[in-house]
C-alpha cells in the first residue's frame, strides 16, 4: 500500500514538474519572440497563458508591454489596470512603474483626467521621477490651474536642464501668474538652446513689450511674423501687429505706430470682427490723445461713435453737447480740445483771458480729464495686452477640461494624514514644536518666505497650526468661502472654535501676489452669519487695499494679522 501512495505521489511530481518545463519552455520562447520583435508571436503565446492562469500577473505585464509596443494603449491600460487590481507583487515590475506606465498611456489616448489620478499616485511612491513631474505639471497646466502647476514645474526643472519644451511651458505659466521677471529670465534661457523656436519668440515678444524692453519686442516680433518657419493663424498675425504697434507706440514712435494701425485697419477689411473694431478705433484714439491732437481724436471717435439717438436736424454744435452727455470720452476729449486751443490762443495773441473765471474753470476741468483720460488709457493697454490673448493662441489645446483639484485633494489628504502623524506639534515641548514647523519648511525669521514656497498641504497645516496658537481649535477644513484662492493653492479657510470662549471663529490664510481688496473682505464678513461665526482672523502675505483696510479697522469682528507679525507664534 505505501508503495502504490508514493508511486502515485512520484507520478504527480513528474506531471507536474513537466507541466512546469513546458509552459516555461512556452514562456521563454514568448520572451524571445519578443526580444526579436516578433510581437504577435509572443502575443498568442502569453493569452495562451492567461487563458490557463488569468491572476497571473507576469503574464499580464507582458501582454502589457506587448500592447503598448504595438500602440494598442487602451488594450496595455487594460492589463496594468487589472494588475493594479490583483495587488500582487513581481520581480518584473513596481507599482509605481504601473501607475506612471498607466498614466503616461492615458496622457497618450488624451484622457488626462485619469492620467492626472495616475500620475499623482505615482509621484506619492515615487517624488522624483521626471517624466512623472513633467506630466503632472504639464496636465495642471493645460487646465489653467497655474498656481497648481508651479510647484512640480519648479521641482522638475534641475532634472531637466536640456529639457526647452518643459522649461518654455514653465515660463509660460509664470507669465500667466504674472510673474514677468521670472518668466522672461527662465524663457531667455531656453532661448539660447532653442534660438529657432517661433512660438518662444513670440512669448519673448510679448514679455518684452510689458517690461518696457520695447527694441527687443519690435525685434522679436518682427523676426517672428517675417519668418518662413512658422505660418501665423490670422488671430496671431493681428496680435503680433497689435504688440508691435503698442511697442512703437509706448516708445513715443508715432509715426510708425500710425503705419502700422493700417495694417490692423487692413486686416478688419477681409475679417468682420466686432471686437478687433472696436479695438483698433480705440487704439488711435488714444495714440491721438497721447500726442496732444485731441480734434483728431474727436474725429475717429465721431466716425465709431453710436449713442442710438436721432439726432436729425440738429446742427454740429447741438449734436457734439448730446455725445458729451452719452459718451465720457468724447466728453473729456471735447474738454481737453477746448482747453488746448484757448490755451494756444492766449500765447499767440497774449490776450489776459487766462484770468478769468471761465478759463481757471476750463483749465481745472482739463487737468481732471486729462487725469481720466490717462486712466482710460491705462485700463485700455492692460485690456489690449492682456495676457489670456497669449493663453488663447499658444496655450494647450485639450479635447476636455476638467477640476483637477478633486484629484489633488483626494491624494493630498492622504499626504496630510502622513505629514500630520510625522510633524505633529507637542504644545508642552517647544523643542518638538519647533522640529515639526522646520519639518515643515517653517523659518521662524522669515515666516512670508515659507507661506509662499511651501507646498499646499504643508501650508494647510501650518495654517491649523497657527490656529492652535492664536488659541483656536480646528473642526474643518473643508469649507470654501474662496474658491478660486483654494483651487489655486493659495488660501484656505478653517472653521474654528475659541478654547476660552467657546465662540466659533473663521481662520483665513492668503498668499496671494496682489493685494486684497474690498470684495474679499466682505465676502468674509458675508460668510461669518453663514457658518455661526463671531468673528474671523485674516493672515496674509500682502497688505491690504486701502479701502479694504478702512473698513478692517472700523470692524472688530475681523483681526488681520501680516505674515510678518505672526514670527512670536513660531518661536
Amino acid at each position: 500500500m505505501e508503495f502504490i501512495i508514493i508511486g502515485v505521489i512520484l507520478v504527480g511530481l513528474t506531471i507536474f514538474y513537466l507541466v512546469q518545463t513546458m509552459k516555461e519552455r512556452r514562456l521563454k520562447e514568448a520572451e524571445k519572440a519578443y526580444e526579436d520583435g516578433n510581437l504577435d508571436v509572443a502575443l498568442a503565446i502569453f493569452m495562451d497563458s492567461l487563458r490557463k492562469n488569468p491572476e497571473d500577473v507576469d503574464t499580464l505585464w507582458h501582454l502589457g508591454n506587448i500592447n503598448e509596443e504595438k500602440d494598442n494603449n487602451l488594450e496595455a491600460i487594460g492589463y496594468y489596470t487589472r494588475i493594479l487590481g490583483i495587488n500582487k507583487e513581481s520581480t518584473l515590475f513596481s507599482k509605481f512603474e504601473l501607475l506612471k506606465r498607466t498614466g503616461l498611456l492615458y496622457r497618450k489616448v488624451d484622457r488626462d483626467k485619469e492620467a492626472l489620478d495616475y500620475l499623482i499616485q505615482a509621484y506619492q511612491l515615487l517624488s522624483t521621477h521626471k517624466d512623472v513631474i513633467a506630466n503632472i505639471a504639464d496636465i495642471l497646466f493645460s487646465q489653467k490651474q497655474f498656481y497648481r502647476a508651479l510647484p512640480y514645474y519648479e521641482k522638475g526643472l534641475p532634472a531637466m536642464p536640456e529639457n526647452t519644451d518643459f522649461q518654455k511651458k514653465y515660463g509660460f505659466c509664470l507669465m500667466m501668474v504674472d510673474n514677468l521677471n521670472d518668466s522672461l529670465s527662465l524663457l531667455e534661457k531656453v532661448h539660447i538652446l532653442a534660438n529657432q523656436d517661433m512660438e518662444l519668440k513670440y512669448l519673448l515678444a510679448y514679455l518684452y513689450l510689458k517690461t518696457g524692453t520695447y527694441a527687443r519686442s519690435r525685434e522679436m516680433i518682427e523676426e517672428v511674423v517675417n519668418s518662413e518657419k512658422i505660418i501665423l493663424s490670422l488671430p496671431q498675425m493681428y496680435f503680433a501687429l497689435k504688440m508691435l504697434t503698442m511697442a512703437y507706440m509706448l516708445d513715443k514712435n508715432y509715426e510708425v505706430a500710425k503705419e502700422l494701425h493700417k495694417k490692423l485697419e487692413g486686416i478688419l477689411t477681409s475679417e468682420e470682427n466686432p471686437a478687433w473694431r472696436e479695438e483698433t478705433a480705440m487704439l488711435y484714439i488714444l495714440m491721438r490723445m497721447k500726442q496732444g491732437y485731441y480734434d483728431l481724436a474727436l474725429e475717429k471717435l465721431n466716425s465709431v461713435l453710436d449713442i442710438n439717438v436721432d439726432m436729425t436736424g440738429m446742427n454740429v454744435e447741438e449734436q457734439n453737447k448730446v455725445k458729451e452727455k452719452h459718451s465720457l470720452i468724447f466728453e473729456l476729449l471735447t474738454t481737453m480740445d477746448k482747453y488746448k486751443k484757448e490755451k494756444e490762443k492766449i500765447a499767440e495773441t497774449g490776450d489776459p483771458k487766462r484770468f478769468d473765471v471761465s478759463y481757471s474753470i476750463l483749465e481745472a476741468n482739463a487737468k481732471d480729464a486729462k487725469k481720466q483720460l490717462d486712466q482710460i488709457y491705462v485700463d485700455f493697454e492692460t485690456r489690449f495686452l492682456a495676457v489670456d490673448n497669449i493663453w488663447q493662441l499658444w496655450g494647450p489645446k485639450v479635447s476636455m477640461t476638467f477640476d483637477p483639484t478633486v484629484i489633488l485633494d483626494k491624494y493630498s489628504e492622504e499626504t496630510m494624514k502622513e505629514m500630520k502623524d510625522k510633524f505633529k506639534t507637542i504644545q508642552a515641548k517647544p523643542l518638538n514644536a519647533a522640529r515639526s514647523l522646520k519639518a515643515l519648511g517653517i523659518d521662524p525669521k522669515d515666516p512670508c518666505q515659507s507661506m509662499k514656497d511651501m507646498d499646499f498641504p504643508s501650508y494647510l497645516l501650518f495654517g491649523k497650526e497657527i490656529a492652535e496658537r492664536l488659541g483656536y481649535r480646528v473642526l474643518s477644513d473643508t469649507i470654501k468661502i474662496d474658491q478660486v484662492a483654494y483651487s489655486e493653492g493659495q488660501g484656505f479657510d478653517l472653521y474654528c472654535e475659541d478654547r476660552i470662549k467657546k465662540s466659533k471663529a473663521l481662520i483665513c490664510m492668503r498668499r496671494w501676489r496682489e493685494p486684497i481688496g474690498f470684495i474679499t473682505i466682505m465676502n468674509l464678513l458675508g460668510a461669518l452669519p453663514q457658518y455661526g461665526a463671531e468673528n474671523a482672523v485674516l493672515i496674509s502675505t500682502i497688505p491690504l487695499t486701502d479701502e479694504a483696510r478702512n473698513i478692517v479697522e472700523k470692524n472688530d469682528k475681523i483681526a488681520l494679522y501680516l505674515c510678518d507679525e505672526i514670527g512670536h507664534l513660531l518661536s
